[in-house]
């Protein structure tokens, strides 16, 4: 937990405290539960009649910091400069933050470190990394770290992070038209799809309707490259059914 003073522009998770008429006095969760107030001005672009109707006593916000003097011990933030990607972003970040944590209590009892030794490895993530999860998240997809103390350690960390850390599933949509002379074209299709999907083994959804002549067809892989090359030999495999009395028109194919 970071027990100094946040920076102005920066987003904070905080838990409102206790509601006024004039703003609402918050929590910062990440810097030892310090005080900031959220003045009504703040609250929203436009005339706030009653605090209440936006904030509630209890309600988890994001906020930014608009001031922050150690000095004067004082914090002021702002809800009307948080947009919802900015309130998205931060909790993501929170949420991976948190479980950096967790699995650092994992490496801790694992390799029964000390509190010490646990903190020389996360300054060393940190430093080389910018993050704990980001440090395993990195370690799993093959990169190796600089640091000494971390390579000594990698083949420990590197089965924590198998055993924690989901592989990140991707995903990649085709659209394509489909023009058949055969009143049973689209089983046919379908057909040789499922000859496709025997084929890869790998990600290929099945065919979704959306409307004659247009459908699409989802592929999902936690592989970004492969799943590229796949969705390229899809495209290519309905350009071939050409042959056999169908007309293919590719949307969003990723070679344009």
């Amino acid at each position: 937990m970071n027990q100094d003073y946040p920076k102005v522009g920066q987003l904070v998770i905080v838990n409102v405290r206790k509601i006024m008429q004039y703003g609402a006095f918050c929590s910062l969760e990440e810097y030892g539960n310090k005080d900031g107030l959220l003045h009504v001005s703040e609250v929203s672009p436009g005339w706030v009649k009653n605090i209440r109707d936006h904030v509630k006593e209890g309600q988890r916000l994001v906020l930014r910091v608009v001031n922050s003097d150690p000095l004067k011990q004082q914090i002021d933030l702002s809800l009307k400069r948080v947009s919802d990607t900015d309130k998205k972003r931060k909790l993501e970040e929170n949420q991976m933050k948190l479980k950096g944590e967790k699995i650092l209590e994992r490496v801790k009892e694992s390799l029964k470190l000390t509190a010490p030794a646990i903190l020389q490895i996360k300054e060393e993530m940190l430093q080389e990394f910018g993050g704990v999860y980001d440090f395993f998240e990195s370690i799993k997809q093959g990169k190796k770290p600089k640091s000494p103390l971390l390579l000594e350690k990698l083949e420990e960390l590197l089965k924590i992070a198998d055993k924690e850390i989901k592989d990140k599933e991707y995903s990649q949509r085709l659209y394509f038209d489909l023009y058949s002379v055969e009143s049973a074209g689209l089983e046919k299709l379908k057909k040789a799809l499922l000859d496709f999907q025997k084929l890869e083994k790998d990600g290929v959804g099945t065919i979704q309707y959306l409307g004659a002549p247009k459908y699409y067809i989802d592929l999902n892989g936690i592989d970004p490259k492969k799943l590229e090359k796949i969705k390229l030999k899809l495209s290519d495999f309905l350009l071939e059914l050409e042959k056999k009395n169908f007309k293919v028109v590719i949307h969003n194919d990723i070679r344009t």
